[in-house]
């Protein structure tokens, strides 16, 4: 309102520049000082005091405390180095008004880098009721988001993709093109969740497009990454070949781009997803050939869920290709990487396929060993799927026993 009043008075370019984006004082004082020799003394005051209420609403809504570090802070959060994010957390100024808004802001991120989900509703309600009191629109949309990503990883998907859509909403809004790519982005990761993969390219696609028009390329190559995946998951779900042909597409652009601009995580994420497309198509040369890849690019001690894939498919390649024998030390090596990123799911897929290589090999009891070990790992299984494989196993085992 009082720059509105200000440009009504005086019109000239620079008030609405400077309230806008922040031209330096000296040039607009000594703009207006040679517009105002006839101006009357009224006139003079209103307009210094307009000028006075304007810096100090511009000033409001920066913290410069956080405005140094946001750089390091942010790169740091993205890449889940948490103590040097927390380090820069710290360093935000915590006193009333923006700043104490930025910091539980990206203190709430930090708790979700760590899964401390408790902690992180806390602040999250913390930050509801700062803004009730100071509600500044950019942190408002962000707090609908941290919520949409509370409930998302808490696996309550219907609170999630609601609070998304309101984030998307109040972005669309607010011109607020940053936030609507990350609740286009999230409402993909949603329904991917739900396998609803239909929806999932639907919103990564707007997303990716955004990225484009504002030339966004780190997220542009982030959302490739996504769209590749999509495109694998949904060909796995109905095996139709379209969708196949769409993430080997997908996955040499990916490839491109990563390459390009040095995005080592998402060329090996490509590299795994076109290898599992050309086994899917049954060209095991290939996949061995981007698996090898893989293995050479790969960080040891990074590079964990690329490297346990790697083995994975280098395993079932060679289980396909009948070299049971190269396949077992394969296995093995995807299960100590599966473990090193204690990740559940991933562990029962490796357990599962020491389990296969046994049984081609013939060794029975160690078949029935890594099956167990799966077999208690997946509650996917139906119980009554695991007792007859138990019992097969159990009769191949006692039939090989008893024939030594």
């Amino acid at each position: 309102m009082v720059s509105l009043l200000l440009i009504r008075y005086y019109p000239q370019p620079t008030i609405s520049a400077f309230f806008y984006t922040g031209l330096p004082f000296k040039k607009l004082y000594l703009y207006q000082l040679l517009h105002m020799r006839h101006q009357s003394v009224c006139k003079k005051l209103f307009f210094f005091l307009c000028l006075f209420l304007c810096i100090n609403m511009a000033l409001s809504q920066v913290c410069s405390g956080y405005e140094k570090i946001k750089l390091s802070l942010d790169r740091n959060l993205e890449s889940k180095n948490n103590d040097s994010a927390l380090y820069f957390i710290n360093k935000i100024p915590k006193q009333e008004g923006i700043c104490e808004l930025e910091y539980l802001t990206h203190k709430i991120k930090y708790y979700f880098n760590v899964t401390n989900y408790d902690s992180a509703f806390v602040l999250l309600k913390e930050l509801d009721q700062k803004l009730a009191k100071n509600p500044v629109i950019k942190n408002k949309i962000q707090l609908q988001h941290l919520y949409g990503q509370y409930y998302y990883y808490s696996s309550l998907t219907d609170s999630a993709s609601w609070y998304f859509l309101k984030t998307l909403e109040l972005s669309e809004q607010h011109a607020d093109t940053t936030m609507q790519i990350r609740a286009l982005s999230s409402l993909g990761n949603t329904f991917a969740n739900l396998k609803q993969f239909d929806k999932a390219l639907e919103y990564a696609n707007k997303a990716l497009a955004l990225c484009i028009t504002t030339k966004n390329k780190k997220t542009e190559i982030y959302l490739l990454g996504n769209i590749m995946t999509f495109y694998g998951r949904y060909y796995t779900k109905t095996h139709n070949a379209s969708y196949l042909d769409s993430a080997e597409t997908c996955s040499k652009r990916l490839i491109a781009e990563a390459k390009k601009h040095n995005k080592k995580y998402e060329l090996l994420k490509a590299y795994s997803v076109l290898g599992s497309c050309y086994f899917s198509a049954k060209k095991f040369d290939l996949t061995l050939l981007y698996s090898d890849s893989i293995l050479l690019v790969a960080d040891r001690e990074m590079h964990l869920r690329p490297i346990t894939q790697a083995y994975g498919n280098i395993c079932d390649s060679y289980l396909e290709l009948g070299l049971n024998k190269k396949a077992k030390p394969a296995a093995d090596s995807a299960l100590v990487y599966a473990l090193k990123l204690n990740d559940v799911s991933t562990i029962a897929d490796s357990y599962y396929r020491l389990y296969d290589c046994e049984n081609m090999l013939g060794n029975y009891r160690n078949a029935l060993m890594y099956f167990q070990k799966y077999s208690s790992l997946n509650d996917s299984l139906k119980s009554e799927d695991q007792i007859q494989t138990v019992n097969e196993l159990e009769q191949k085992y006692s039939k090989a026993k008893n024939e030594k």
